[in-house]
């Protein structure tokens, strides 16, 4: 019997709310610091979209890796890094965190796959960041 994929749709949001992703300098980092952890991890990540203040990403993982692991590695290596990176930022959002505590998922299977990548591609122009 073959199981289906199971793909994580998963949100994190940046402390306080502030817009750290519209300087694009802190949202191009981001983005290219997830993707090389993703491959140096060997995780799958299908998608990923930044608003003002939170993250959204698509994965796919292993069945004995554990979601909530893989989020605080990659919420950790991101925060440390960028805020090294950005040294102003630490006094702009007026904390040691990058990052609230937690994060939201949905599971999704093949059978939404469509959806919820054309959802997570859409966030900037729905939100009007983006023509």
């Amino acid at each position: 019997m073959a199981s289906e994929r199971v793909y994580y749709h998963v949100v994190f949001s940046v402390t306080r709310g502030k817009p750290v992703f519209l300087d694009h300098d802190i949202d191009g980092a981001f983005k290219q610091l997830a993707r090389e952890i993703a491959e140096q991890k060997s995780w799958v990540l299908l998608e990923l979209e930044t608003m003002p203040n939170h993250g959204h990403l698509l994965l796919v993982k292993a069945p004995q890796e554990s979601l909530s692991q893989i989020i605080g590695y990659l919420k950790g290596r991101t925060a440390r890094t960028l805020l090294e990176q950005f040294s102003w930022l630490r006094g702009d959002l007026n904390s040691y965190h990058l990052w609230t505590r937690g994060y939201y998922n949905t599971r999704h299977t093949d059978e939404s796959l469509a959806t919820v990548r054309a959802y997570i591609r859409n966030q900037r122009r729905a939100g009007g960041l983006t023509n």
